[in-house]
């Protein structure tokens, strides 16, 4: 498993291309690229070593931030556009490489405590192939 994780970034949901309904700017994201293997050891001769060849790729991952002027949300646009489709991300790692992919948002959450700033959080599933969202190295 290959653990990205950032500090910056964008995350927009477009229902066409003039109409921008939510721009999120992450605070942290973290970027999970995992590969499935499945084991193709034959039977015989015994006592051989085993073989495994990689299966079908996942790569999940989360984004939090601040609600402040930088952010363009409104809390039901945000609902809309979740249950409506993809969201295109554009994230940077701590290391410089940047990585753009469509994903589907889930576990939407804002915080508002009474002595600290309004944050929210979010989860998401990525919906490209894994191995062609990394835009740089």
């Amino acid at each position: 498993m290959a653990v990205h994780t950032g500090t910056a970034g964008n995350i927009t949901f477009t229902y066409d291309s003039t109409n921008l309904l939510v721009e999120l700017h992450p605070a942290r994201w973290t970027l999970d690229i995992s590969v499935d293997t499945h084991d193709t050891t034959p039977f015989s001769p015994a006592g051989g070593a085993r073989t495994k060849i990689p299966g079908l790729q996942t790569a999940t991952g989360t984004a939090t931030g601040f609600l402040d002027d930088a952010n363009k949300f409104d809390n039901t646009l945000m609902t809309n556009a979740m249950s409506a489709g993809t969201a295109t991300c554009l994230l940077t790692s701590t290391t410089g490489r940047t990585f753009t992919l469509e994903a589907r948002l889930s576990n939407w959450s804002v915080v508002t405590p009474a002595d600290s700033p309004v944050t929210w959080s979010l989860a998401f599933t990525v919906t490209d192939d894994a191995t062609n969202f990394i835009t740089s190295a």
